[in-house]
């Protein structure tokens, strides 16, 4: 089933910045809800900070609060069956879907704050669910050689994690390569898929190929 939006949460930047946050829940078919934000309504930082400057991965946090009042049913609107049903979606300013992860199932806290009840949820996105799927293009094998480009993309397809608007920051060029335009090294280079064959038709997890690439 497709997801659609359940609640969401509008509120202004200091500097003027208008945002939106979006609960997108599977299978939802009803009316969307406003809730109302707290001080501190959307917040993103490094998921398990450490000082390792060389870490291959460095997901982002996202930590939610709002007013809980003004959830209809109370928190337990927000707890599903599965790590993937409810979506977070973040707008900044003219940016649509800025930032984009699953809400934690296991993370919920409610916190008195005078006489205000604050709700904070927390979103991943959704890195850790790569350790159990097997390197591949949407269950199926590759075979020979693949861009780094696009075996990043296979790594990341569990997760909400789009292509639009990305930002490759990256300019060793090889003399080879075009380096003109909108030419990044990572679509002109090719790796093979054995890289990440562990025994015949058995590969690394996608957490751990996306850490060699």
């Amino acid at each position: 089933m497709a997801k659609a939006q359940k609640y969401y949460i509008n509120f202004y930047t200091q500097q003027g910045q208008f945002c939106t946050v979006r609960f997108l829940f599977e299978g939802w078919t009803g009316d969307s809800q406003e809730l109302i934000p707290s001080t501190r309504p959307f917040v993103l930082s490094e998921f398990n900070q450490d000082e390792d400057l060389f870490k291959p991965i460095r997901p982002q946090l996202a930590t939610i609060e709002f007013i809980g009042s003004s959830v209809l049913g109370g928190m337990d609107q927000f707890l599903a069956n599965s790590d993937t049903d409810v979506e977070v979606r973040f707008n900044f300013g003219s940016f649509t879907d800025y930032w984009v992860g699953y809400l934690l199932q296991d993370n919920f806290q409610e916190i008195w704050q005078d006489t205000n009840h604050i709700v904070r949820l927390t979103a991943s996105e959704g890195i850790g669910l790569l350790e159990f799927e097997e390197f591949g293009n949407n269950g199926v094998e590759v075979v020979g050689r693949v861009k780094f480009y696009d075996a990043i993309k296979y790594c990341l397809q569990k997760t909400p994690i789009g292509f639009t608007g990305t930002r490759i920051v990256n300019n060793l060029f090889h003399d080879s390569m075009n380096d003109t335009g909108t030419n990044i090294p990572l679509d002109q280079c090719y790796l093979d898929a054995r890289s990440f064959q562990i025994e015949a038709r058995k590969f690394d997890n996608k957490k751990v190929a996306l850490e060699k690439i």
